[in-house]
């Protein structure tokens, strides 16, 4: 929590939602996630970016 509380000026750069975007397609990759997991992962990180999705649609 500290961490992402210390992260303020990282999570509002423009690169911020690409980035995260990249970071969530590699990590369902390397953990093969089902579908449950996606959608775990895919709200968990919904408003790192002041963004709904990280980049993309669910």
């Amino acid at each position: 929590m500290r961490a992402v509380a210390g992260s303020e000026e990282a999570r509002s750069a423009p690169l911020c939602g690409p980035r995260l975007a990249d970071a969530d397609r590699r990590v369902r990759h390397e953990r093969r996630l089902d579908a449950l997991h996606t959608v775990a992962l895919a709200r968990s990180v919904r408003s790192v970016c002041g963004r709904e999705e990280p980049g993309r649609a669910s």
